[in-house]
């Protein structure tokens, strides 16, 4: 796997590589405990644990090598505002693929802009298949992944459903 961690941008988005100088940005962005709803988890509890998160994303790679970390922080072109992110998880079999955008921000295609650009980039480079594991109550995380290919596959995993190209 070759593939190298670069700024993507869209019609209004920019998608910047995560940094630890991120966490800042960020940490508000990840407080609300309603985004944590569908995925589990709960809010970080400080900047400090964000700060050791993004810092942690920065290697690009798992410690055994088998897998490329890429996680893009959003912001808005307009008001360059951290608004959320999107994460891929590069294998040799599949590129899974995750996001979240703040509540503040959600209903306004931000989510869908992301990852129809990461997903553009990552076929453009290579990566032949893509999944998502999105719960079943999530319908907005269902038509993102429908947007860009992803269809259901019938698997239920840890008690998410497998969407897969």
């Amino acid at each position: 796997m070759a593939l190298k961690l670069l700024p993507l941008q869209s019609e209004r988005l920019l998608l910047l590589p995560v940094e630890q100088e991120h966490a800042p940005g960020m940490y508000p962005v990840l407080q609300d405990a309603s985004l944590y709803h569908y995925t589990g988890g709960q809010p970080p509890a400080n900047l400090d644990a964000v700060s050791t998160w993004f810092s942690s994303l920065e290697s690009r790679r798992s410690a055994d090598n088998k897998e490329l970390w890429f996680t893009w922080i959003l912001k808005t072109r307009a008001q360059a505002d951290c608004i959320g992110y999107v994460q891929a998880t590069v294998r040799e079999s599949a590129t899974e693929l995750a996001w979240l955008v703040g509540s503040d921000f959600q209903n306004l295609g931000y989510a869908r802009e992301a990852v129809t650009c990461t997903a553009i980039w990552l076929k453009d480079n290579g990566v032949a298949s893509l999944q998502a594991h999105i719960h079943p109550g999530h319908a907005a995380s269902q038509k993102i992944a429908a947007s860009i290919g992803l269809l259901t596959t019938g698997t239920r995993i840890d008690g998410e459903d497998l969407w897969q190209s």
